[in-house]
């Protein structure tokens, strides 16, 4: 009986943190739409550093592993400046 009981406490566990990674997830890919959708230089800038925190922040919480955070947040430096022309 034990261990039904600590089984149903680790998907109960598992749910909240499967939500809690869901709504990371879903904030990083609605600041990946709105950066590459950005018209002007100004508005990229700003939302590559809201996307750059986001990232920093799913690394630390291990979402995302930090490796592929730096991948991205690399990818995401590039595109802006190949939109700036340069």
């Amino acid at each position: 009986m034990a261990k039904k009981m600590s089984v149903l406490r680790t998907q109960r566990r598992q749910e909240r943190r499967r939500l809690r990674n869901l709504r990371w997830k879903n904030l990083f890919r609605m600041l990946r739409k709105r950066f590459r959708r950005a018209e002007t230089p100004e508005e990229k800038e700003k939302l590559l550093g809201e996307l750059h925190s986001v990232l920093d922040k799913m690394g630390q919480r291990r979402i995302f592993h930090p490796n592929k955070v730096a991948r991205l947040k690399s990818k995401f430096a590039r595109y802006y400046r190949q939109s700036l022309g340069g």
